[in-house]
């Protein structure tokens, strides 16, 4: 089995040919289509922020799941991206309000 699995204690963890991967963290996709935050091979509930998906594309996740309904821009490593519908939308261009402040969006990041 690879996969999310569910321990008799409450704890998600990612499976990898039947055994806990601890090395993993990134995106997996649960059986019901929902996708989670794993660090070191257990779900983070506790994580809020963009994740890299495998695949190249940004996603935000919202503590430990990603918010596909999110939209507005979030901060990541000193800057500001634009997420819409919970991933980096790179083509947006215009302006958005972010705690109280209008921003200048060109390809889905603020500028200065």
């Amino acid at each position: 089995f690879t996969g999310l699995t569910q321990h008799t204690n409450g704890s998600w963890f990612y499976v990898k040919n039947g055994k806990i991967d601890w090395g993993f963290t990134g995106l997996v996709q649960h059986t019901n289509g929902s996708w989670f935050y794993v660090k070191n091979g257990k779900i983070d509930w506790g994580f809020t922020g963009l994740v890299q998906h495998t695949n190249g594309s940004w996603f935000y996740v919202e503590k430990g799941k990603i918010n596909w309904n999110y939209n507005g821009l979030v901060p990541y490593n000193g800057s500001l991206f634009y997420v819409k519908n919970g991933k980096i939308n790179w083509g947006y261009n215009g302006q958005v309000i972010y705690n109280g402040k209008t921003y200048t969006v060109k390809n889905g990041k603020a500028v200065k």
